[in-house]
C-alpha cells in the first residue's frame, strides 16, 4: 500500500524545474536547437533591411538581455522580446511569424526526460507528496511549453505548473514558488524545490523552500552566468532515483534495493 500523510500530518510538496532537470538536450542537440533560434532571429533581421553586421550585434545583444533581466527575475514573453530588439533597432519584425517559429523548435527537436523522473514522481505521488513546476520561460511562449510537456507525458504528473510567461516574474524572485504552493496548499517549510540552477537555489531559498541542486546534466546545460547575491548551500541530488532512495531526501526514510513497481523506460 502506499505510504499516505498521517491524519492531521501537513501535506508535503516537490516542486521541480524544467529544463535540466525535468527535461534536457543531449550537448550536440543542444547546439543544434541554439543554432536554430540563431537562425530564426537573423532570417528576419535580415528581412527587415538590417545589414550583416548589425545582424549579427542585434541577434547578441537580444540572447545577453534575456539572461541578464533572467538574473533580476524578470522574464518577458517571448512575443515582448522580440517587440522590444524591434524597437531598438528601428525595424518591424513579424512576431507572430516568429513566436510560431521559435513554438516549432520544441517539436522539431524534442528534449528528453530524465532518467527515472516519471518512476520518481509516480512514486512519490503514491506517498501523498503534491507535485509541482516553478519554471522560467524565455525561449519559447507558455502554451508551447505546456504542450511540451503534454507530449512527453510528464505534465499530468503534477497539480500545479507555474511558469514565468504567466507574469513575466521569476526565478531567483520568491513569487512564482509562492503562487505555486499556494495553488498546491503546501506550506513552505514542507516542500522541497529540484533545480540545476544557483538560482534556483538562490529563490527556493527566499520562498522558504528547501533547495535540491541537481547537477546530472552540468556537462551538458547552457553555461549560466552567477546570479547576483549569495547563493546558500544546497544537497546535491545526482539523479532523480536517488530522491526515494538516499537517506533523508525529502524527509523520507532510505529505500533499500529497488523501488517498487514496474520497470518503465526512459530517454538516455
Amino acid at each position: 500500500m502506499p505510504v499516505r500523510p498521517s491524519e492531521g500530518r501537513p501535506p508535503a510538496a516537490l516542486l521541480a524545474d524544467v529544463w535540466y532537470t525535468l527535461l534536457y538536450y543531449p550537448a550536440l542537440e543542444r547546439r543544434k536547437v541554439e543554432q536554430a533560434r540563431r537562425r530564426i532571429w537573423r532570417a528576419a533581421l535580415r528581412e527587415a533591411g538590417l545589414s550583416p553586421n548589425r545582424v549579427r550585434a542585434a541577434v547578441a545583444r537580444a540572447e545577453r538581455a534575456v539572461v541578464d533581466a533572467e538574473r533580476r527575475g524578470l522574464t518577458p514573453t517571448l512575443d515582448r522580446r522580440i517587440r522590444s530588439v524591434a524597437r531598438s533597432e528601428g525595424v518591424r519584425l513579424p512576431v507572430r511569424r516568429m513566436v510560431r517559429a521559435f513554438d516549432r523548435l520544441g517539436v522539431e527537436h524534442p528534449p528528453r526526460v530524465a532518467p527515472g523522473a516519471r518512476r520518481v514522481l509516480r512514486a512519490l505521488r503514491g506517498r501523498g507528496f503534491r507535485l509541482g513546476i516553478v519554471s522560467n520561460v524565455t525561449l519559447e511562449s507558455g502554451s508551447a511549453a505546456r504542450r511540451l510537456l503534454d507530449r512527453l507525458r510528464v505534465r499530468g504528473l503534477f497539480d500545479a505548473v507555474v511558469l514565468s510567461s504567466d507574469d513575466g516574474v521569476g526565478k531567483p524572485r520568491p513569487e512564482p514558488f509562492r503562487r505555486c504552493l499556494g495553488r498546491l496548499g503546501v506550506a513552505p517549510d514542507h516542500a522541497w524545490y529540484l533545480g540545476d540552477l544557483p538560482s534556483d537555489v538562490q529563490g527556493a531559498v527566499a520562498a522558504g523552500v528547501r533547495p535540491l541542486r541537481f547537477v546530472a546534466f552540468r556537462h551538458v546545460a547552457p553555461r549560466a552566468r552567477a546570479p547576483q547575491g549569495r547563493i546558500p548551500a544546497a544537497p546535491v541530488v545526482r539523479r532523480w532515483i536517488d530522491l526515494l532512495s538516499s537517506p533523508g531526501a525529502l524527509g523520507l526514510p532510505a529505500t533499500r534495493g529497488r523501488v517498487r513497481g514496474r520497470r518503465r523506460s526512459v530517454a538516455r
